[in-house]
């Protein structure tokens, strides 16, 4: 399925959008395991980091859960009433870290390349 290219929402929004209705719908159920990011870059047709994205936001809107090695699973919890454990929040942060580390190289790689030169390993002060 590939995203509309005349809706003007950003693409993680559009599919984050697409996971929700289905949450809500049922096709993924409390404790369900969602798709991986690679099965959803190919299903919808988009770079892993905007996969990426769309399931944060469904995290931050507390509709699914990050377990670290294991995946993405809908939560058992309403939306209107979650209840964040501290194994929760670890994982969200980690997930944030995970997103920062990942648009920082990716900016880096972009300078380096704007610069004619290749990242270099480490930083130099």
């Amino acid at each position: 399925m590939a995203l509309k290219t005349d809706d003007p929402r950003p693409p993680y929004v559009q599919v984050a959008d697409e996971l929700r209705r289905e949450i809500q719908a049922g096709r993924y159920k409390p404790g369900q395991k969602l798709p991986s990011l690679r099965e959803l870059s190919e299903r919808f047709d988009i770079a892993p980091m905007t996969a990426t994205n769309a399931l944060r936001a469904l995290r931050e809107d507390g509709l699914v859960m990050g377990v670290p090695g294991r995946g993405t699973f809908v939560r058992a919890e309403s939306a209107s009433n979650p209840t964040v454990s501290d194994t929760d929040q670890v994982a969200q942060l980690a997930d944030r870290v995970q997103t920062l580390e990942t648009t920082v190289s990716d900016l880096i790689e972009r300078l380096a390349h704007l610069e004619g030169q290749r990242p270099a390993d480490g930083a130099e002060d």
